[in-house]
């Protein structure tokens, strides 16, 4: 939940990466350096993504942070277990780091607009909650959950199903179905950083001429 509601964030950091040269009008500067395409691509990225992990790491952070404070009292708590921290940031929150990272970060290198990174954003939003409250009870779960870009569905439908006292004792665990979801959006946003790649002109758009593309 805490991945969807950052997508704001990333938008910001991926629109700045991809499109911040051409905004400055410094895209003249890096694409006549030795610096590659590919380099330049791939650095911007892995920078972008970098950025987004980090940021989703303040929400486990916070709430372990939260529970140890002098004034909880640890008798109305359970044992701290790092499985409940670690498992919800590596199944759903570092995943959706990388697929909203490369869907927005593409969005905005192949259009040269920050303004299009947060209307990924915004499909990537509401795609999962379509999938999650709509999709999920016509299709089922399983085909909600493939569907599902952000695994929402798979967090919907446990809120739903468990109990206030299952919740606090619940680990979220792989099953075949966030497994096959997961890697099916990492394939995707890795297809979609491919693409982007491919179609960006490594060159500086002048306006009224012809602009020569550098080659890398």
């Amino acid at each position: 939940l805490g991945s969807m509601l950052a997508l704001a964030m990333m938008a910001g950091f991926a629109g700045d990466a991809a499109a911040r040269d051409t905004d400055t009008r410094a895209d003249s500067l890096f694409y006549t350096s030795p610096v590659g395409k590919r380099a330049y691509v791939l650095g911007r990225f892995l920078g972008t993504f970098t950025m987004s992990a980090l940021l989703l790491l303040a929400f486990p952070a916070g709430c372990l942070l939260a529970s140890v404070m002098p004034w909880v009292d640890p008798s109305k708590l359970l044992p701290i277990r790092l499985s409940a921290y670690l498992a919800p940031y590596f199944f759903f929150a570092l995943p959706n780091a990388f697929v909203g990272t490369a869907l927005l970060f593409g969005a905005a290198l192949v259009t040269r607009r920050a303004t299009a990174s947060y209307a990924a954003g915004a499909f990537l939003f509401f795609s999962a909650l379509i999938c999650g409250k709509l999709l999920a009870p016509q299709l089922g779960v399983s085909v909600a959950t493939l569907l599902d870009p952000l695994g929402f569905t798979t967090i919907n439908s446990l809120l739903v199903s468990l109990t206030p006292l299952q919740k606090d004792a619940f680990v979220v665990r792989l099953d075949d179905e966030l497994v096959t979801s997961r890697l099916l959006w990492i394939a995707i946003a890795t297809s979609a950083v491919a693409a982007a790649h491919a179609r960006f002109r490594f060159a500086h758009h002048a306006v009224g001429r012809e602009s020569t593309a550098v080659t890398s």
